[in-house]
């Protein structure tokens, strides 16, 4: 019986963090010629439409930014005809702001058959809200890999009895560190016979001997002991000339930033297949990297139209 309620208890807290949707779909990822498009079914209650994402590999104009979101955004739409959000990134993650398009990105839904866009983000709030999408979406995503909601809960349920056992083995080890042994010390040193009082003596000469042989140069440190030195030595000193230059020290972490985030890019490009001409059918295991700009952008948007 406890071990039910404590099964029911993980299916719970598993529940709380568990969207509306029955059924999970993959991310799709295909590369083009010279730039990235990632698809994200909708996860619903959070989206009820598509989110399409652009990640240009190099320089790219604004003109040609707007003609592939809108040429992309009818394909994916003939594809599956879900409406959807498509947004521009450059190569470090960060958002490509249009001029000209208030939110930078456009959404499109089919009508009379046909794909429709607009510029206008507001829109697609109106659209899913008179046209609601059906519960089951397999018959669209047909092949698209997909959980559905009892294997996702089951999922959470095995990654909170991991993290639970971890916690447990963290908190059992700082108590045998902090409580057992000094308890154990402390009763062997009272019950200790003569002799382990003599090897403690020793002990206690024997490091006196080599502090003294370092303090008067007739010891040389290990190798080991040079290599932390010298790393302890490099921090003070990053450390003393990032104080002397906050500014510095600000922008040389937004570039390292900036080039972890190119690298991670162009490594999943390469870890893709070829470069498709037309959007054949193709799907990836789910990805669970959100970009913040994009999420932000299109909470704001609809929070001010709900105003």
């Amino acid at each position: 019986m406890a071990n039910n309620s404590g099964n029911e208890e993980y299916e719970e807290l598993a529940r709380r963090h568990m969207d509306a949707e029955d059924f999970y779909f993959a991310d799709i990822k295909e590369k083009r010629s010279d730039y990235m498009a990632e698809y994200q079914p909708p996860r619903r209650p959070t989206f009820s439409f598509a989110i399409l994402q652009l990640t240009f590999l190099g320089a790219k104009t604004e003109v040609e930014i707007t003609t592939t979101l809108e040429a992309e955004s009818t394909l994916w739409l003939r594809r599956f005809p879900i409406p959807l959000m498509a947004s521009a990134f450059d190569d470090k993650g960060n958002s490509i702001h249009l001029s000209g398009k208030e939110h930078g990105s456009v959404v499109g839904w089919i009508a009379d058959d046909q794909p429709k866009l607009s510029w206008e983000i507001s829109t697609l709030d109106r659209h899913v809200q008179e046209h609601p999408l059906p519960k089951d979406l397999r018959h669209i995503y047909e092949g698209v890999p997909y959980k559905t909601k009892d294997t996702r809960i089951a999922e959470r349920v095995a990654w909170i009895k991991k993290q639970r056992v971890q916690v447990t083995a963290t908190k059992t080890l700082l108590y045998i560190w902090l409580i057992v042994i000094p308890l154990i010390v402390a009763i062997l040193e009272f019950n200790a016979p003569e002799w382990v009082a003599v090897l403690v003596l020793a002990y206690a000469f024997f490091k006196a001997w080599q502090e003294w042989r370092k303090l008067t140069g007739r010891s040389q440190p290990s190798k080991l002991e040079q290599e932390k030195a010298e790393i302890e030595r490099r921090k003070e000193h990053y450390f003393y000339h990032c104080e002397r230059n906050p500014e510095g020290f600000s922008r040389l972490l937004v570039e390292n930033f900036d080039r972890e985030s190119r690298e991670r890019i162009l490594q999943e490009v390469a870890s893709l297949d070829a470069p498709k001409a037309s959007l054949a059918s193709s799907a990836e295991p789910p990805v669970k990297k959100r970009r913040k700009s994009l999420l932000l952008r299109i909470a704001e948007v609809f929070k001010r139209d709900s105003d």
